[in-house]
């Protein structure tokens, strides 16, 4: 008794000084902080990483930021301008014609100046219709800013999904390898009694190197996945997992508005109207290039002269208006106002393209959904009856009354439906992702993923 209490005191002091001890405690806080650290990235948070980091989006934002230089440049023209004039002329003269002496045959002259040049465009109707139509394209341009944004977040988020899918096959794979070699360790064993045949035995070692080589098919499936997703996102590599691939069912209520909701909302769409609308304020620009300019001018400013050797200085200024009236242009306006209209031509053109092109996906997108939700309950149930069969196989293995053909069969298919399952939760999933692709908007999705 005396030793047993010496060991469970002794033991007690051990726990009791890891427990005190400061350097186990900072491992324990290590330990827990690294755990903590690594969480699993979300949908969201990944989509937040890609607005930040991603090159990709970085890129699409620098179409917006071109036409709105483009407005800025065109709106300049209606403010004035001024700038600093300096001048500076030498001329040599014959000073005897002038009366000057007549032992000086020749005398330099100087005139500089320094003035303050100012203009400012009163009236420019050009100018104007030039402005209207930058901040049209404007407003296209930021429309497909993020027409391309919601495609490149479709793309990111299918990535995200392919990289789901194949860990959750990998987990799958992990299982069935282990069984598979279960079911080929048992089948040795009963060869070695003498209660099995050599053939069950190289049936069963077939199944687990089958199991082995899917598993590494798709672990380097799943590296150039997660490879591909890396990239998108702006990132080197990714230093945390994703979280679990999960499917769920859509409300009907939500496919119902989506008609209504995409002709509102898809960027395309509206990108394609204000080009239309673009185009039309460019046919209108056309019709004021024969429209006269008004401008105001002036300058103020000192002027020196130098002349027979005596400086002088005078302080002058000027300002006045100048008119400008287009008279023959030699058939250039001519020939913008036809460009002007074949543009306007397939502005509209494009517009009805586009809107029924916007009908079109959304037709499949609904039946797209709607489709994969009824192939994933059937994979779901087709998955339990295949469960429930396996388990039986095993049994009926195990109690002798079948052989090791029955068990690897009903194996196989157990991996094959499990196989099948993960498709569909995947492709339910994808199609959610290219429903609210077509929506225009994936702000519905992260609320409900």
């Amino acid at each position: 008794m005396i030793i047993s209490f010496k060991k469970v005191w002794l033991v007690k002091m051990k726990y009791r000084f890891y427990y005190l001890n400061p350097f186990f405690i900072l491992i324990l806080f290590v330990s827990f902080y690294s755990l903590a650290s690594r969480a699993d990235i979300s949908k969201r948070e990944a989509f937040d990483i890609l607005k930040s980091q991603g090159i990709k989006w970085k890129m699409i934002n620098t179409i917006s930021e071109d036409a709105d230089i483009r407005v800025e440049e065109t709106s300049s023209a209606f403010r004035p301008k001024v700038q600093l004039a300096l001048k500076q002329f030498y001329a040599k003269i014959n000073p005897v014609q002038y009366g000057g002496d007549d032992k000086t045959v020749i005398d330099q002259v100087g005139l500089g100046s320094t003035n303050l040049e100012f203009n400012w465009s009163l009236l420019d109707p050009t100018a104007k219709a030039e402005s209207r139509i930058a901040i049209a394209r404007a407003s296209a341009s930021k429309q497909t800013v993020l027409q391309n944004q919601t495609d490149l977040t479709a793309l990111m988020l299918f990535q995200y999904l392919t990289v789901q899918r194949l860990k959750r096959q990998l987990t799958v794979m992990d299982a069935n390898l282990e069984k598979s070699q279960l079911i080929y360790k048992l089948a040795k064993a009963k060869n070695n009694v003498g209660a099995g045949i050599p053939l069950d035995v190289a049936r069963a070692k077939n199944l687990a190197e089958l199991d082995r080589l899917k598993k590494i098919n798709a672990f380097n499936k799943f590296l150039k996945a997660q490879h591909e997703l890396s990239t998108t996102l702006g990132l080197e590599r990714l230093k945390d997992t994703l979280e679990p691939l999960k499917a769920t069912r859509m409300n009907n209520e939500a496919l119902r508005v989506l008609l209504e909701k995409s002709l509102q909302t898809r960027p395309d769409l509206k990108s394609a109207e204000l080009s239309v609308h673009a185009a039309k304020e460019l046919v209108d620009g056309t019709n004021h290039f024969i429209f006269p300019k008004l401008s105001l001018l002036g300058e103020i400013g000192t002027t020196r002269a130098t002349a027979l050797g005596f400086p002088a200085q005078t302080a002058s200024g000027a300002i006045g208006i100048a008119l400008t009236i287009p008279i023959d242009s030699g058939g250039v306006i001519t020939a913008k106002k036809n460009e002007a209209y074949s543009l306007q031509n397939k502005a509209d053109l494009q517009l009805q393209q586009t809107r029924l092109e916007v009908l079109s996906q959304v037709k499949e997108a609904i039946e797209q959904v709607l489709s994969t939700e009824e192939a994933f309950g059937a994979a779901e149930q087709y998955v339990t009856t295949v469960e429930e069969e396996s388990s039986i196989a095993e049994k009926r293995f195990s109690q002798g009354a079948s052989n090791v053909l029955d068990y690897t069969s009903s194996h196989a298919n157990l991996s094959t439906a499990q196989d099948t399952l993960t498709e569909a939760m995947f492709n339910l999933e994808a199609a959610k992702i290219n429903y609210y692709r077509t929506l225009g908007s994936f702000e519905g999705y992260f609320e409900n993923n």
